[in-house]
This record gives C-alpha cells, structure tokens and sequence, in this order.
C-alpha cells in the first residue's frame, strides 16, 4: 500500500493517485478556488483543473502554471480542451526534500 493514500485529499489530485505512472488528459475546465490546509490556516487562491476522465482536480502550483502558460498561453478559457501529461515525481516543498508531487508536461504531438 502507497503510505500516503490514507492522507490523501478526495478532492485533489496527488502523486500517489498516479501509482508511479504518467497520465495524459484534457483541460475540461480553469477556476479558481480558494484553498486551506486547515483551520488555522488564511488560505490561498489557486487555478484548479477539472479534467477529462478524472474524479479529483488538478490544483496548479507556480512552476505547473508556468508550463501550461508557457504552451498554451495566459488566458485559462484557451487552455480548455488541451492536453496535459501529468508526471508523479519528488520536489522541495514544505521546507523538505523527495516530497511526493505532481508535475505537468505537455504532450508532443
């Protein structure tokens, strides 16, 4: 069993929803969502994706908004119907290293 399932968000995609592979989907929709890690917690305002065939969204950090601007453009209304590779892989966040995250690519066509 993945040790991070038990802690996973039912309405967020992680790393381990992808169990170790890539996954490519289209950009249903864009919004923003205002989001918080817990009571204590002000909260933040995020882009987050529905997309096709999947339950959970896609909450976008900088370095994944980033890409998908740098493919698809700036306006979100452009990046609907476009496809996404989502990557698990490990980065630096929460001041720790090799944390479980996802990245996005954009598939070549």
């Amino acid at each position: 069993m993945n040790a991070f399932k038990p802690y996973a968000s039912p309405d967020y995609i992680g790393a381990h929803d992808l169990d170790g592979k890539e996954a490519t989907l289209k950009i249903e929709s864009a919004a923003l969502e205002f989001l918080k890690a817990g009571p204590a917690d002000k909260g933040k305002q995020r882009i987050c994706l529905k997309l096709t065939g999947a339950k959970k969204r896609l909450v976008l950090n900088k370095t994944n908004v980033k890409e998908i601007i740098r493919a698809y453009g700036n306006d979100t209304d452009g990046w609907i119907g476009k496809p996404l590779t989502l990557q698990p892989t490990t980065c630096t966040a929460f001041g720790a290293s090799n944390v479980p995250c996802v990245r996005v690519k954009i598939p070549s066509a």
